[in-house]
């Protein structure tokens, strides 16, 4: 009797076990939030943009910059293009070069310093928290290393990043979304507005 209790408390430990081992596997499954994270304080995402330049540093090479930002920004947009965003919060920016001229290429790109504008790189990326759009304000995290790894299922956007700026402080994040393409290839980028501040 005692034997066939212990077997039923074993029995029942073990599978509480499993039981336990399997709630917490679905858990560390749980998908990736739309966010960045900074000195392990998290900042989330809403939504996107690809503004499609074309060529310039590299005739190998497109330059496609991204901007992934949160819901409280609002884009105004004239005749197909962005006009002005207006609102107060977060956002991370890289200036990309793909091998495709119309869209991201998937896989990675290394911060290239010396903004060769090879295919694979990113000259310049940066993060902002609490930016606001009117006065310029906010604090801003420049990279000086880092890495941003693409894929796409159908017409979502896959990004995750892993970056540090010049006081070793780690940015890293991700973002599945959509991310509205802008074209200015017909345009000349030197008479564009192009900031190198969110």
């Amino acid at each position: 009797m005692q034997m066939k209790n212990l077997k039923t408390v074993l029995f029942s430990l073990l599978a509480a076990s499993i039981l336990f081992t399997a709630c917490k596997k679905d858990e560390n499954d749980d998908p990736p939030k739309n966010q960045m994270t900074i000195d392990g304080t998290a900042y989330e995402f809403s939504q996107g943009i690809i503004e499609n330049f074309g060529t310039w540093l590299s005739i190998d090479a497109y330059n496609l910059d991204i901007t992934i930002i949160s819901d409280s920004f609002t884009i105004y947009e004239m005749n197909g293009e962005i006009d002005s965003i207006s609102g107060i919060g977060h956002a991370i920016s890289f200036e990309l070069y793909s091998s495709d001229s119309t869209d991201l290429a998937t896989g990675e790109y290394v911060l290239d310093v010396n903004e060769t504008g090879n295919a694979g790189t990113f000259s310049w990326g940066a993060a902002a928290i609490n930016f606001n759009t009117e006065t310029d304000e906010g604090t801003e995290y420049e990279f000086t290393q880092g890495t941003v790894t693409v894929s796409q299922n159908g017409s979502t956007y896959i990004l995750s990043f892993e970056c540090k700026t010049e006081d070793d402080i780690t940015v890293t994040g991700y973002y599945n979304g959509v991310l509205k393409m802008y074209d200015y290839t017909d345009d000349k980028k030197s008479v564009k507005i192009k900031s190198k501040s969110l």
